[in-house]
């Protein structure tokens, strides 16, 4: 009887000991994300803090990802590539380098060709928020285009467009004037639909492109309505001419192991965020009231112009051909899904429009 009363003891004692010392694995995930503690995590960003995207779409972005898991991560943000420079972030979030970070697919040719359907010339998106949507949407559809980004984890996809070319001085009427310029131009959608215009592509990060126009290595370059202002280009610019260049797609994506140690619901907070309206959200806010701006702060310094009809549809006709190079370029690299997401792209543009 004493035995067995000791048995049961030593049982009993032996248990409470494992579930004070050591607990169950869920109890000891809870343990390691006590309350107060803040998980700290890395972001660079090529762009200043003060430029328009940062501060209307990125910040409040990175400020809606923390509020969502009730503050438990904090972003440590490196802006104005103060840890790692722009054609740097991919590599630097999928090697750790930094934790996560916004990324730029048109610094890395051949990386994320489907995705980059989205810069395909002639596509004849409304505005970025439009252009944001389509691109989401094609991410959430297609695998071949997630397992281009397999490398990290994406957080979300959005879009910004070259909305505008700035010349330092010749101005452009025609699609006739661009010939023989030397004009900036980043990702290889983009870069064939110059060279069909006569141009000769330039191509560098955009923090070196003031002195560029100023000193005169560029003739003039296409830009967005915040990179145009928040690098100050209308000040060594005389010319704009404002048409649908060409739409390109970033991700905000993060180091997969930096997400895997991530508690899961943080994980579910994060995912939460990152919607379809998100995705408009962040192209609006990157571009809106830097378009306002632009055309208010360009008055009496930058002479204004808007391609009209017949010229878009010279671009048009131009680019038709782009597209279908494109896709049997890429059917020809083993890419069966091209043809699928051009399609898919060109019949959500006007489902997806407001």
């Amino acid at each position: 009887m004493k035995k067995s009363l000791f048995v049961t003891l030593g049982i009993l004692l032996v248990a409470g000991f494992v579930l004070i010392g050591f607990g169950s694995p869920s109890q000891s995930l809870a343990a390691a994300d006590k309350p107060g503690q803040v998980i700290k995590i890395t972001w660079a960003e090529q762009n200043f803090e003060q430029g328009y995207g940062p501060k209307y779409s990125e910040h409040p972005y990175l400020k809606r990802l923390e509020a969502a898991t009730g503050n438990r991560i904090k972003f440590e943000i490196y802006w104005g590539q103060t840890l790692v420079k722009g054609p740097d972030i991919w590599n630097a979030v999928k090697t750790g380098v930094v934790d996560a970070g916004w990324c730029f697919h048109n610094y890395w040719p051949g990386m994320t060709e489907l995705a980059n359907a989205i810069s395909l010339p002639g596509l004849r998106f409304k505005d970025t928020e439009h252009a944001s949507a389509v691109m989401y949407q094609i991410y959430q559809e297609f695998p071949s285009i997630q397992a281009e980004f397999k490398d990290v984890h994406v957080l979300t996809t959005w879009c910004d467009g070259h909305q505008v070319a700035l010349t330092r001085s010749k101005q452009i009427k025609t699609l006739d004037d661009l010939k023989g310029l030397k004009m900036r131009a980043t990702g290889a959608n983009l870069t064939n639909m110059m060279i069909a215009l006569g141009v000769t592509p330039v191509t560098f990060p955009m923090p070196d492109a003031y002195l560029s126009l100023e000193k005169g290595v560029i003739d003039g370059m296409t830009a967005p309505f915040e990179a145009a202002l928040s690098f100050k280009l209308l000040e060594v610019s005389k010319y704009m001419a404002v048409g649908p260049w060409s739409f390109f797609h970033f991700t905000y994506s993060m180091n997969k192991a930096k997400w895997d140690s991530l508690p899961k619901d943080i994980q579910e907070a994060i995912t939460k965020v990152n919607t379809l309206e998100n995705a408009r959200i962040l192209g609006r806010d990157w571009e809106l009231k830097a378009t306002e701006d632009f055309f208010q702060l360009a008055k009496g310094k930058v002479e204004p112009y808007s391609l009209p009809d017949p010229e878009l549809k010279k671009l048009n006709d131009i680019s038709k051909p782009l597209r279908e190079e494109w896709v049997k370029k890429m059917t020809a690299a083993g890419k069966a899904d091209a043809a699928k997401i051009l399609s898919r792209i060109e019949e959500l543009i006007p489902k997806m429009a407001k």
